[in-house]
């Protein structure tokens, strides 16, 4: 929705799924909409262009415990480096409500995304993401995980394993390094590796073997399809 010649309003919406095969209460249906008012100054090719931005969406899952709303306001910025180099930047808060208290969440994010392109052979991008605030957990009933927690309680999507779900307060870096490989005009593959790590903010009163740190790695391969 154009404004003027430097302002503009973006409306996007959001539909997203997904089905798990050994845990089933993780499968989950949401849907969205995101609004975002974008300024650029000029046409020039290293004009920055900022954002201010809304969105919102309601989330189903098989493990009703977690079905809910998720809201997050924001501001960005975004601009070609080079002709091969393009920079995202991003500060958010973020709110969850849920059916149970322990995915009620509040933090705070803020991302940085670097694309470098590689003309016809694609395009490397590396992406940083820091949160501070509410996180979940899950683990068994220890006197560790039961003092860092501010509610907990069991977890539906794991049956017969005893797991519980703890919210806590902690830091978390998630990063990602990917690759993706054009197959034409309309489609491409895409090719990443994500880590993640969350330190609790809050220690217990007491003396504690080892790490509390939570660190998970994630590999993906995604065929993306323009229509």
């Amino acid at each position: 929705l154009r404004i003027n010649d430097n302002t503009r309003v973006v409306v996007t919406g959001m539909l997203n799924g997904e089905k798990f095969k050994s845990y089933d209460g993780l499968s989950n249906l949401s849907g969205g909409l995101q609004a975002e008012l974008q300024y650029r100054q000029s046409a020039a090719f290293d004009a920055v262009t900022f954002g201010a931005f809304a969105r919102g969406w309601l989330d189903n899952y098989v493990s009703h415990l977690r079905d809910g709303s998720h809201f997050a306001l924001g501001v960005n910025a975004q601009g070609a480096v080079t002709d091969r180099i393009g920079v995202y930047g991003e500060l958010a808060w973020n709110q969850r409500h849920a059916q149970s208290d322990v995915w009620d969440l509040h933090y705070y994010s803020a991302r940085l995304n670097v694309d470098y392109s590689l003309r016809r052979n694609g395009t490397v991008y590396l992406n940083g993401e820091y949160r501070r605030g509410n996180t979940v957990s899950d683990g068994g009933p220890t006197l560790v995980n039961v003092s860092l927690a501010q509610v907990f309680v069991l977890d539906d999507a794991f049956p017969g394993k005893q797991l519980f779900a703890y919210r806590e307060n902690a830091r978390t870096w998630v990063s990602s390094l990917g690759y993706n490989l054009p197959l034409g005009p309309r489609a491409s593959i895409d090719i990443s590796w994500r880590r993640a790590q969350a330190t609790p903010t809050d220690r217990p009163d007491f003396d504690v073997q080892g790490s509390l740190r939570y660190i998970d790695n994630q590999y993906s391969l995604f065929f993306l399809k323009v229509f």
